[in-house]
């Protein structure tokens, strides 16, 4: 029957205390039930991440829209001082 798990090897690389070796052949096993806790606090991280994130693209997009209306404000003037020009 095939089974899905980790490469014992590349988890023993981060979490060498969640691995078991055997003595006799020396093949390695992955003690999953140790990982839940890591990978909770991984979740967390993430999750900071992900808010401080958006919370970070609500204010650049807060900047960009001020940006714009400022922009639109100096182009009507422009547009405004060229009429002027013209007329004279």
């Amino acid at each position: 029957q095939r089974q899905i798990g980790l490469i014992a090897q590349e988890v023993e690389r981060v979490f060498p205390e969640v691995i078991h070796t055997d003595p006799v052949h020396g093949t390695k096993s992955v003690a999953y039930d140790h990982l839940v806790a890591p990978i909770i606090e991984s979740i967390r991280t993430l999750y900071a991440k992900l808010v401080s994130n958006e919370a970070a693209d609500s204010e650049r997009d807060r900047e960009i829209a001020s940006l714009k209306a400022a922009n639109d404000e100096k182009e009507a003037r422009i547009r405004k001082l060229e009429a002027e020009m013209a007329e004279i």
